[in-house]
């Protein structure tokens, strides 16, 4: 067995080389010694003198560290009783928000049970026959559909005035309106 000074004398041996394998010696460490603590001084008491205690609880607080904490109180209750509000208020418009969409899901089916009613009422070989028997309506042709590129909002107002169209455009549409007068 090695002794301390043996063991030092390895260390500082062995700290610069290489070793291979998984043999390796574990260096030997000399313990670490603790630093002596010296103990604090207190001051001796005298005997018939009164000792102040680190804080004196009888003399209480001083005016403005009260101010302090009174207005830092008085921040904390408005903030609570503001994000209360907040709270009650987000509460009552999920509820408003689930009312409402409970009643728009309730009109919808409304409405597409009343359409099924109506597809189902309305006969559309009937229609057809109508138009084309009594009324003497027909399919446009191909040369008779007139189409324009509306550059505007994202809809077409029905009565609005159409763009004017090209020279192609006006002679094709001239030509259906004699055609038609014609008959």
């Amino acid at each position: 067995m090695a002794t301390r000074r043996g063991a030092a004398e390895e260390n500082r041996r062995l700290r610069g080389t290489y070793v291979a394998g998984n043999v390796v010696p574990k260096p030997v460490y000399e313990p670490q010694r603790e630093p002596r603590r010296v103990p604090l001084e207190r001051p001796e008491r005298r005997s018939g003198e009164e000792q102040l205690p680190l804080f004196d609880f009888r003399r209480g607080i001083d005016l403005a560290a009260l101010a302090m904490l009174v207005a830092a109180l008085g921040v904390t209750i408005f903030v609570m009783i503001q994000y209360l509000s907040v709270s009650a208020r987000i509460v009552e418009l999920d509820k408003a928000i689930s009312n409402l969409t409970t009643q728009y899901e309730a009109l919808r089916d409304s409405n597409e049970n009343k359409l099924a009613e109506i597809a189902d009422e309305v006969d559309l070989n009937e229609v057809y026959e109508i138009a084309v028997g009594r009324l003497g309506m027909v399919y446009p042709k191909d040369n008779q559909i007139i189409t324009y590129q509306y550059e505007g909002e994202g809809y077409v107002r029905q009565y609005a005035a159409i763009p004017t169209a090209s020279l192609e455009t006006q002679t094709l549409l001239q030509e259906a309106l004699d055609r038609l007068f014609r008959k």
